[in-house]
């Protein structure tokens, strides 16, 4: 919880002062402490009835005397904090929040039974068998510790969100038991196996990127399952996700897959994000909107076509040659296809929906081959073998054009674009400005190493906030 977000009027924010001169403007609500490099005593507020208690940037807080006995809520993040020995007289603390401290042990916390929420992320902590007797605790964060054993909390049978980032878990034996989870986050572990989670049907969001697992076994039980990020594992077999019904979005980069088929099924896939060397010649997921295939070594795209709900299809860095499987897609508004060895970009003329294109890093000499993409908005072609503009010339919607790193000498065409925001055009052979005269909308313009010597076209062009011309030639 952010103390920030909090609107009640009575708040009253403390910096660096003498609190206690400003504690009769609190009514039962919150106080906000700020107060660097101090001590603090809580027991002063014992005489109010505060709701919510929060204290930032302290050097060292005291639990020794119980504060506010009505207090709900307490939160004491960055304040060096390294003994909770007295918090367990708190008595009425349902949400405590204690991250980024010094603490090692929790075990002051076990009698604190009404807690229901737990942040104590960035600490010092290794055993957490204290909290097994916190049955009411519906969100926990142990994230940024040094666990290795989750079996501690198996009977934290209320537990709906799990957080326990970055620490040294190998297993997740112990929380087949939290069968009410629905978020897990395990990123950054050394977690091998997802065994365990078979039982835990309501989960529906996975955070395991950065482990060493290798297979998806258990998975297959989660029909609840919304969201799954297994990003830099060490998968290779997606099988178990086809019964996943509810499965929208999948983050499976770097990690061992060259097969997507096995996720055609899956009839609620949004968004598929995958770094590997992936075939994509059978369809995926025929609900699949957005789909990331980037550094795959992909040759061909033949067959992709049986994905027409793609809406968004990032291809970068590839080996791609022939685009014409791409034509019938018609649902396309974002293509990223740099890094590619593309020539031929006719059959993107049928893509009439775009609006985001990238081109970046091919052979393109000829734009004007997607003349009819009169929708597009955003078009990156640097770093291509393109000459002339004049193709352009029907993007009438075209606000965003990047053409750096061409051959380009005449750029007759852009005097249509008039929606034109900012043009980029570093690094070509051009000496002729007059065309720009005519784009009013234009604000941000780069032409650095060219050949022009005349910039007197652009001298009323009263939109233009930010030019960027060196090496004038003279």
């Amino acid at each position: 919880m952010n103390p920030e977000n909090n609107s009640q009027k009575s708040d009253e924010e403390i910096q660096n002062t003498q609190y206690e001169k400003h504690i009769n403007r609190i009514k039962n609500s919150t106080l906000k402490i700020k107060k660097d490099g101090s001590l603090i005593d809580l027991s002063f507020t014992q005489r109010f009835q505060l709701n919510q208690l929060y204290i930032t940037s302290c050097h060292y807080v005291s639990f020794q005397y119980a504060f506010s006995q009505t207090c709900t809520v307490f939160q004491a993040d960055n304040c060096k904090i390294k003994n909770l020995s007295g918090i367990e007289q708190n008595q009425s603390l349902r949400s405590l929040f204690l991250s980024y401290n010094l603490i090692e042990d929790v075990s002051p916390l076990r009698s604190l039974k009404l807690i229901d929420t737990l942040l104590i992320g960035n600490n010092k902590i290794e055993d957490i068998s204290p909290l097994i007797q916190l049955t009411n605790l519906i969100s926990l964060n142990l994230s940024y510790n040094s666990i290795v054993d989750l079996s501690q909390i198996k009977d934290l049978y209320s537990l709906e969100s799990l957080y326990v980032f970055s620490n040294n878990i190998s297993s997740l034996f112990g929380i087949q038991n939290l069968k009410n989870l629905e978020t897990l986050g395990i990123n950054n572990n050394k977690i091998t196996s997802l065994n365990g989670i078979q039982n835990l049907r309501c989960l529906k969001d996975i955070y395991a990127e950065n482990n060493k697992i290798t297979d998806l076994y258990g998975v297959h039980h989660l029909k609840n399952l919304y969201q799954l990020f297994l990003c830099n594992n060490q998968i290779q077999d997606l099988s178990p996700l086809s019964a996943c019904s509810q499965l929208v979005t999948l983050q499976i980069k770097y990690n061992q897959i060259t097969d997507v088929k096995t996720l055609q099924h899956n009839v609620s896939l949004k968004y598929v994000y995958n770094t590997c060397k992936i075939r994509v010649q059978y369809a995926f997921s025929q609900t699949c909107s957005v789909f990331q295939a980037d550094s795959c070594q992909i040759k061909s795209i033949s067959g992709i076509e049986q994905n027409q709900s793609l809406r968004s299809l990032c291809l970068t860095d590839n080996l791609i040659e022939n685009l014409s499987p791409l034509r019938t897609i018609k649902s396309i508004d974002t293509l990223s296809i740099g890094k590619n060895k593309i020539k031929d970009i006719s059959p993107l003329n049928q893509l009439t929906n775009l609006k985001i294109l990238y081109l970046y890093d091919n052979n393109i000499a000829n734009i004007s081959q997607i003349k009819d993409l009169h929708y597009l908005e955003y078009l990156d072609v640097v770093n291509n073998q393109i000459t002339f503009l004049y193709g352009v010339k029907n993007l009438k919607n075209l606000k965003d054009f990047f053409a750096d790193n061409n051959k380009i000498t005449d750029i007759h065409g852009v005097q249509y674009l008039k929606y034109l925001n900012t043009l980029n055009l570093n690094n070509n052979n051009i000496s002729d400005l007059t065309p720009l005269s005519e784009c009013v909308s234009l604000t941000t313009f780069q032409i650095n190493n060219n050949q022009i010597t005349d910039v007197s076209p652009i001298k009323y062009n009263f939109s233009i906030i930010r030019v960027n011309i060196r090496q004038l030639r003279y």
